[in-house]
């Protein structure tokens, strides 16, 4: 009798212990949603094709193919995704579904994402850049945190993140105070963020109809083995279609180009974008 009560008692005190901090978990996201919408700025500029005059020509026919005339300018955007991810090269794909929420004006993002290769194996991923930091946070189930990633390599990754991805709300490539084009061939050009002290920059490759095909850049970190590697890394747009008049690849694939080959790790599927 007595070992019962005490086999009762430590299992109850493990389910406490994991609904309290899958609580926290919880917490932790909601907290980086309202950091992220206290950062939100209305947008008031409206696209004309006067404003992209002097952008590379190739870089002008991406955004009068993307973008209509006398669009508002995007504010927010919330991307609804599923595909697969793994971490290392020799692991099995996990499934995964997420969320996503832009702001624009000012560049922040916060992503959180479900990661299953089968119903035992769960875990949830939210990374954030939010008032020029970024950050991260892995958990098992929602409840035991694995990973969190943060500091200057992140914060840059993030950033490099929130560029890369911007491909889905494209108001927020034109030109600006944080957004600079430079030309670089007749199907490519160099695109540069700058936020406060952080920056980072892509080489953009375009097809002929003007559509971003990928995204090249050195400025991304690894989070490989409890430290950072700096690696090349690229993103492959395609499956272009128009979402609320605005036209947007519906498929990327994320890669780290090393040494070794090209590794593939994320292929994700946009299913629906909402836009404000």
């Amino acid at each position: 009798m007595q070992q019962e009560i005490i086999l009762i008692t430590s299992v109850a005190t493990i389910l406490l212990l994991h609904f309290i901090t899958y609580l926290s978990g919880i917490r932790y996201y909601n907290n980086k949603v309202s950091q992220l919408q206290s950062t939100m700025e209305k947008e008031n500029k409206v696209f004309t094709e006067q404003s992209i005059s002097t952008l590379p020509a190739i870089v002008q026919r991406y955004f009068k193919n993307s973008i209509p005339e006398n669009q508002k300018y995007l504010s927010s955007a919330m991307v609804y995704q599923r595909g697969q991810f793994r971490s290392r090269e020799n692991h099995q794909w996990s499934r995964l579904k997420a969320k996503q929420y832009f702001t624009t004006k000012q560049p922040g993002f916060v992503w959180k994402a479900i990661l299953s290769q089968t119903f035992i194996f769960r875990k949830t991923a939210v990374l954030s850049y939010i008032d020029k930091k970024g950050e991260g946070q892995l958990r098992f189930w929602g409840s035991i945190v694995l990973n969190e990633p943060k500091g200057n390599e992140t914060t840059i990754s993030m950033l490099v993140r929130y560029l890369t991805e911007s491909v889905w709300f494209p108001t927020a490539l034109l030109p600006s105070n944080t957004i600079h084009w430079v030309e670089h061939t007749d199907l490519t050009a160099k695109i540069v963020i700058r936020d406060g002290r952080n920056s980072a920059s892509a080489l953009v490759t375009f097809n002929e109809e003007g559509e971003i095909v990928q995204f090249e850049t050195e400025d991304k970190f690894r989070d490989f083995k409890a430290t950072f590697s700096n690696e090349k890394f690229t993103l492959r747009c395609s499956r272009y279609r128009t979402i609320d008049k605005i036209r947007v690849p519906t498929k990327v694939v994320f890669l780290w180009n090393l040494p070794s080959g090209d590794f593939p790790y994320a292929e994700i599927q946009v299913d629906d974008i909402i836009y404000s």
